[in-house]
């Protein structure tokens, strides 16, 4: 992933929760505009694994960190209350991936694509939990 990411010729931001991050990483809970052509970097994993992952390597702790102020998740009605049905969070504040990356995309601007994402996330879930869809 590391060298992946150098190809890009600029380092990637990390979206991870500061209660997670090392007291070394700058973190930040506003976007910074210095970061607008950099990557975001977010790892697909359970939160217990995205940890690990990040105490285990010394590169994800050597980048900024973006971590979400999830005081603003209220705020958008749609985010109010995270809807992942397919596995109950071990957090209250938990939330999946997608809905991860669509508060991301809330607070960048582009709030239709979010809302085109959550959409589709509804589909999939309503879909994984109707017996008569499967296959």
């Amino acid at each position: 992933m590391e060298a992946s990411c150098a190809s890009l010729g600029k380092p990637p931001v990390l979206l991870f929760p500061e209660n997670f991050v090392s007291d070394e990483a700058a973190c930040y809970e506003e976007y910074q505009a210095s970061w607008q052509s950099r990557p975001l970097l977010i790892i697909d994993a359970t939160w217990q694994q995205a940890r690990k992952m990040y105490r285990q390597s010394e590169w994800l702790q050597s980048l900024d960190v973006w971590s979400l102020p999830m005081a603003k998740r209220d705020e958008i009605s749609r985010l109010s209350g995270f809807d992942y049905q397919l596995r109950k969070n071990q957090q209250s504040t938990g939330c999946s991936t997608i809905e991860t990356v669509a508060f991301a995309m809330h607070l960048l601007g582009e709030s239709e694509t979010a809302d085109q994402m959550l959409d589709y996330f509804d589909l999939f879930q309503k879909d994984s939990n109707d017996p008569s869809q499967t296959s």
